[in-house]
């Protein structure tokens, strides 16, 4: 256990959240693959904040993304969870685990433009 019980030391700061994660899909008969049911998360976390110049993250192409913000929560989230937050919906892109402090996980989220 960390210094800091975050879900109830910060509880006030913390507002309702909702997404799906993706579930395990599989091969079918003739071997294409089938994705998996989508399954609904519910979950608190701090409204999403805009990163600062200790949490620039690189993209593929060696470019800093500029259009990433972060959210810190003491629920359990994994890449690619899909969030939404006052009807904006986000993808999970990185994970930075807090331990030493207390058990939540600083997120950082990309906004989903077309969702198609």
């Amino acid at each position: 256990m960390g210094l800091i019980d975050f879900a109830s030391d910060f509880a006030d700061l913390l507002d309702s959240w909702t997404g799906t994660r993706a579930g395990v899909g599989a091969d079918n008969a003739e071997g294409v693959y089938v994705p998996g049911v989508a399954t609904p998360l519910s979950f608190k976390a701090t409204p999403p904040q805009p990163i600062n110049q200790n949490d620039l993250v690189m993209d593929e192409g060696g470019e800093f993304r500029r259009s990433i913000v972060k959210t810190y929560t003491p629920a359990t989230l994994l890449i690619s969870d899909r969030v939404t937050y006052a009807g904006t919906l986000y993808e999970v892109h990185q994970i930075d685990e807090r331990q030493p402090l207390g058990t939540y996980q600083k997120v950082y989220l990309v906004k989903v433009q077309n969702d198609n």
